[in-house]
């Protein structure tokens, strides 16, 4: 199951953050709109390319599912804000296709006040590449 016929693959990710973002516009962000992050991911063992599972109910630790991480800068740089979103989709995980990803989060504050926000794949066990398909940030 391949959503399409090109895929992002993150490799050689040295710490659970280490990976693919993208910079969210920010005159799109009005606060307290609802935002939908959609996308599909699988895991493999970096060395070996070998799938890999991870445990979809796992919030810490190793056996972590990829979250997204929706980070904002304060103008004077001086404060960080980060809110994690984790899949709704509760299903479990199978190694060798592409697994759904649905999330969401509202805007505040901090996301529309910020220098920048970006949006990047979270919580990954370094030792895995990340594959990721089909992934969008749109207005609920």
């Amino acid at each position: 199951g391949d959503a399409s016929n090109w895929m992002l693959i993150t490799k050689n990710r040295g710490l659970t953050w280490h990976g693919a973002q993208q910079e969210i516009n920010q005159d799109c962000l009005d606060v307290g709109d609802t935002w939908i992050i959609r996308a599909k991911f699988r895991l493999v063992l970096k060395d070996t390319n070998t799938a890999v599972s991870c445990d979809t109910m796992m919030e810490w630790g190793d056996m972590e599912c990829p979250a997204v991480n929706i980070y904002a800068l304060s103008p004077s740089r001086s404060e960080q804000f980060h809110h994690r979103v984790r899949n709704t989709i509760k299903t479990a995980w199978n190694g060798n296709v592409l697994n759904p990803f649905e999330a969401t989060f509202e805007v505040n504050d901090d996301m529309k006040n910020a220098e920048k926000v970006i949006a990047f794949i979270d919580r990954v066990n370094p030792s895995r590449d990340v594959i990721v398909d089909d992934f969008s940030i749109t207005k609920a």
